[in-house]
């Protein structure tokens, strides 16, 4: 989390947003909010801040027209707040004004202009009851008092939170009726039922009999199925959409030849633009691609894979120019060469260790279950196997060999009594293929060796392995 934190006070856009954002902050927003809720405030009737909303929409589209009103370093806050009085927070402005100049934000006042235009759209759209021919003018005084309203959407939030309470105990409750039971209690409806008169409490049960035979409630659960049918759907095109772009680009992938070495990597990369095997910024990003999808993870970083490359291909933590990327490609081939030269000394020295030991000599009677399961025999043929598969990774692979495909274990998990299907195993395999080999191969061997059950009736010779003549010994001693 800190590290994300890090990264987006270090980014340039981020940056931009922090001090626009600051700037506005005290020079709009602080203010409207004082006159709206501030102790001391002139309003206390939403009715009544139609001039104040007027206030706010000619002091953006003073802001619009001259941006360096607030950003500027000679900015007062005379003409650069709402209501011309000195900032809630000195310090945020002058702050905001030195990073401007440090970080060189020289686009802080398209920001400021682009908000202010944008917060104006909402603001003619919201503003709109406050017209000089809307129906709030239409008012006198008494009317408005008497429509007193909050000017804060405070209590509105507080009966949201009232229905979600209600809600986890009456699922089925509908919105009408919340509704309905909420406004009983506010306006004291108990109080004023005595006062109804027989034909008065006859035509409203005929009013509530016509509300519960429209069928709304249904009309509204309809449409909000419909609605989250169409988000699925939405959700789901998309998730489809981003499935075909990963396998054309797993398909590029595989048709690629990969650069396998430094030296080849060095030469490809010293040959002039517009000469034939030229590369480009596209073919580095492809050899890069290709080694986040055949190289071991070592990153734990969700922005960077395969050995720390960057997934972002531009912007500020992206690849970098072509040397950049030349540079992580450089150090990719090279990471891949050591761990494959890691690998080739490890199975050397398990070669060297097998060799060294002694031959142990096996009875042609050996002990066989029903299925025909040899099981000292299957231990040399799983050794063997597993000898050649990753032998043949290391002598087939060379370094200056351009591709480097990946072949699947199938024969391994398919077949573990024979390697007869490996006799036209005759191309190079990923290391990390060959690991999963041995691992899985291993895995059925001993899963095998662990079921089997020697016949009681079958008698081992006297020179057998003498690990088996302990375990089994004949049945006449």
């Amino acid at each position: 989390m800190e590290l994300n934190v890090e990264r987006g006070l270090s980014c340039w856009s981020t940056r931009h947003e922090f001090v626009a954002i600051s700037l506005l902050n005290q020079n709009v927003d602080v203010p409207y909010m004082l006159e709206v809720r501030g102790p001391l405030r002139a309003q206390d009737n939403l009715l009544k801040l139609g001039p104040l909303h007027k206030k706010v929409q000619a002091h953006l589209e003073k802001i619009a027209a001259n941006p360096k009103l607030v950003t500027g370093p000679d900015a007062t806050y005379e003409t650069a707040t709402l209501d011309g009085k000195i900032w809630q927070k000195p310090e945020v402005v002058y702050a905001a004004r030195a990073r401007i100049v440090e970080w060189k934000l020289e686009h802080v006042n398209a920001l400021v202009v682009a908000y202010c235009k944008g917060a104006l759209a909402t603001w003619h759209r919201f503003d709109t009851e406050w017209d000089d021919e809307g129906p709030i003018a239409k008012l006198s005084p008494d009317n408005i008092e008497r429509a007193w309203l909050e000017v804060t959407n405070d209590g509105n939030e507080s009966e949201l939170g009232i229905f979600r309470q209600a809600a986890k105990s009456a699922p089925n409750m509908s919105l009408a009726y919340h509704s309905a039971m909420r406004m009983y209690k506010a306006n004291k409806t108990s109080e004023f039922l005595p006062t109804l008169s027989a034909q008065d409490r006859q035509a409203i049960r005929v009013q509530v009999r016509i509300q519960d035979g429209s069928g709304s409630n249904r009309k509204n659960k309809h449409a909000q199925i419909v609605h989250m049918k169409e988000i699925v759907d939405k959700n789901l095109k998309r998730d489809d959409e981003r499935k075909e772009r990963a396998d054309k680009a797993k398909e590029v992938l595989t048709k690629i030849i990969a650069i396998a070495s430094v030296p080849e990597l060095d030469t490809a990369f010293k040959i002039g633009r517009g000469s034939a095997g030229y590369l480009t910024v596209a073919a580095l990003d492809l050899q890069l691609d290709w080694h986040i999808a055949n190289s071991v993870k070592e990153s734990t970083s969700s922005d960077t894979s395969a050995s720390g490359i960057s997934k972002a291909k531009s912007g500020p933590n992206g690849r970098g120019n072509r040397d950049t990327r030349y540079g992580y490609l450089r150090d990719a081939i090279s990471r891949r060469s050591q761990i494959l030269e890691r690998v080739a000394v490890g199975l050397s020295s398990i070669q060297v260790v097998e060799e060294a030991a002694p031959e142990e000599v096996i009875s042609d009677q050996m002990e066989v279950d029903d299925g025909g399961f040899d099981i000292v025999a299957e231990e040399s043929k799983s050794k063997d196997i597993c000898r050649r598969i990753l032998g043949n990774q290391l002598t087939k692979r060379t370094i200056s060999e351009p591709r480097l495909p990946v072949a699947t274990p199938r024969a391994l998990t398919t077949n573990t009594k024979t390697d007869d299907t490996l006799k036209g195993l005759d191309r190079p395999i990923g290391v990390g293929t060959a690991r999963k080999a041995f691992r899985e191969f291993s895995q059925a061997f001993n899963r095998k060796t662990l079921d089997h059950k020697p016949p009681q009736s079958k008698q081992v010779a006297q020179t057998q392995h003498p690990t088996l003549a302990k375990t089994h010994p004949p049945t006449g001693a």
